[in-house]
């Protein structure tokens, strides 16, 4: 009997003659296709690799990057809208005066940074650079061998923000130009991820130099010594020209009678615009031409030629005992002339001297007082008032005695040199430096507009003396 193939073997047959086929592949067929699957495993596998190498690539480029930029002192981390500054950013300084200029890095809150190496620059023809100090809470490293350039590093404490001080500059004018004071960076500012950022802000600052600040520094000194190679004793009077720097014997002395005896160190001096110079001395002795004198008096010396070998004579000034003067402690040891010709002391001690209707006035070591004259020379008269009291410019200490004198030529402006160094309260000095009380308040109640250090004894060469007598001169 025939029966048909049923649906369910003709397709096992199908299956079973592609089977076959399928067997009948060439071995060559067989490897390409292997090949092709190895292939296909090897590249997966180095996809895989690839990707984790580059990973770790990455990683330790950014650890090593960030390392890089906390620990390098030679790049500054500063966020975009931070300022570097110079204070004050432009004014007015007077010739031979000190000014100080501060350099400010502000950083906007929550920026960060990390170190950095900068630039000062000046003028040098127009400025003297007195001392560049760092802010001692950051950690820093200072170059000034470069002629008109400071270089300096900053490490400043992480995570800072606001205004932080990176150090300040001392500078004197030494000529009447304007000037300029430069900021730079010796490396780029760069983000923490090295992208340099073009917007840190550096603001510069200039300035013009006045011409009614002091030109020259006259001085005295309580023992013998030497100033940048210039040899003076205790009677002889030496200068100091701020525009060169150099110093130079006024009034020798020796050429004039005053040496040979210890009590003719002169520890009172001032110069009248005639060039003939006021002294005192620090005893009882003589002099030529005038004779016997003690320490409360005054003498003028009237200059036939000055310096390292001065000639003339002398003549009787002012007779403190006349006044009143005439204890020990009543020794004048500063002395200056007010442009209305009233005479400024200052006494060694307690002095009681008489006011103009016969009250008494009694006036201390750092106090000054002024002689009214209304006769001078060997008949002195006059009556005294109190010109300040010296605890009103902050002298309150017993080792605070004004030991010399110097007033601006208006009137102004008076310069103290205390004897063992100062400590105002806005200013500090030591036995060999002066300063200016600027725009003075003169009376019962004194005060200075604003004090400042005129004269700094350790820069000009002469900082281990105790300088017993000063005069400003001004051009």
């Amino acid at each position: 009997m025939n029966s048909a193939p049923s649906e369910k073997m003709m397709l096992l047959k199908k299956n079973r003659v592609n089977m076959k086929g399928d067997k009948k592949l060439t071995n060559k067929a067989i490897k390409l296709r292997d090949a092709d699957h190895e292939g296909i495993r090897e590249k997966n596998m180095f996809s895989k690799f690839s990707s984790l190498a580059f990973r770790l690539f990455v990683g330790l480029a950014i650890c090593c990057l960030s390392i890089f930029l906390v620990s390098s002192p030679n790049l500054l981390l500063a966020q975009t809208g931070s300022t570097l500054r110079i204070s004050p950013a432009s004014g007015t300084v007077s010739q031979g005066v000190p000014a100080t200029y501060s350099i400010f890095l502000d950083i906007e809150s929550g920026e960060s940074y990390g170190a950095g190496s900068y630039s000062f620059s000046y003028d040098s023809a127009t400025l003297n650079l007195n001392s560049f100090t760092l802010n001692p809470n950051l950690f820093g490293v200072v170059n000034s061998n470069t002629p008109g350039t400071v270089l300096f590093n900053v490490v400043a404490p992480a995570g800072e923000t606001g205004t932080l001080l990176l150090g300040t500059a001392e500078m004197t004018a030494v000529s009447s130009d304007s000037f300029s004071l430069i900021l730079g960076l010796t490396d780029p500012p760069v983000d923490t991820v090295g992208v340099e950022l073009p917007n840190l802000t550096i603001q510069n600052a200039a300035g013009t130099v006045g011409n009614d600040g002091p030109a020259t520094i006259f001085v005295s000194s309580t023992t013998a010594g030497t100033a940048n190679g210039v040899t003076f004793t205790d009677e002889d009077i030496i200068a100091y020209d701020i525009v060169s720097g150099t110093w130079s014997r006024h009034f020798d002395g020796s050429d004039v009678g005053l040496s040979g005896d210890a009590l003719r160190d002169i520890d009172a001096f001032t110069i009248l615009d005639d060039g003939s110079i006021l002294l005192s001395i620090s005893g009882p002795s003589t002099i030529p031409n005038v004779g016997a004198i003690d320490d409360s008096d005054i003498v003028r010396f009237i200059p036939t030629k000055i310096g390292p070998k001065t000639e003339g004579s002398y003549e009787m000034y002012f007779d403190g005992s006349d006044v009143g003067l005439d204890t020990d402690k009543e020794d004048i040891d500063g002395i200056a002339v007010l442009p209305d010709g009233r005479i400024i002391i200052s006494t060694l001690g307690f002095a009681q001297t008489t006011k103009q209707f016969g009250n008494t006035l009694n006036s201390l070591d750092e106090d000054l007082i002024a002689f009214t004259p209304t006769s001078l020379g060997s008949n002195t008269s006059g009556y005294f008032s109190l010109y300040a009291d010296g605890s009103d410019f902050g002298l309150e200490a017993s080792t605070e005695d004004v030991w010399g004198i110097a007033i601006s030529t208006d009137g102004g402006d008076v310069y103290l040199n205390p004897a063992w160094g100062f400590d105002t309260g806005l200013i500090t000095g030591d036995i060999a430096d002066f300063f200016v009380c600027e725009d003075v308040t003169v009376g019962s109640v004194a005060s200075c507009g604003s004090q400042s250090l005129t004269f700094d004894g350790s820069i000009s060469g002469i900082g281990s003396e105790y300088l017993d007598g000063i005069h400003v001169g001004f051009d």
